[in-house]
C-alpha cells in the first residue's frame, strides 16, 4: 500500500473556499496539507518567489520543497518500504 499525501502549493492570494472544498472533497480520506494555511510561516515574498500569482519561481521552490520534504520526513513516509523498495529522500 502507497500512503497518499495532497496538498495545496502557495499561492499569492489565497484559494477560494470553493476550491479548498472540492480539493477536501476529491481526497476523501487522505490527508489534504493546504500549505496556504500558514502561509507566513513559509518565508516566502510575494514580490521574488512567485513567477506568477500560482506558481513558485525556481527561488520560491527552493525555499518550498524542504517544506515539502519535512512534512513527509515528519510523516515517516521515507522510510517506508513498498514492495522490494524502500523510499529514501537523503
Amino acid at each position: 500500500d502507497i500512503e497518499l499525501v495532497f496538498f495545496i502549493a502557495p499561492q499569492c492570494k489565497y484559494p477560494s473556499d470553493e476550491l479548498v472544498s472540492a480539493v477536501r472533497t476529491a481526497a476523501g480520506d487522505v490527508e489534504l496539507i493546504n500549505y496556504n494555511d500558514d502561509f507566513e510561516t513559509l518565508g516566502l515574498d510575494i514580490g521574488k518567489d512567485f513567477h506568477d500569482s500560482l506558481h513558485l519561481n525556481c527561488y520560491g521552490a527552493d525555499k518550498f520543497s524542504p517544506l515539502v520534504a519535512g512534512t513527509l520526513e515528519a510523516r515517516q513516509i521515507h522510510k517506508r518500504s513498498y514492495g522490494k523498495k524502500e523510499l529514501s529522500m537523503k
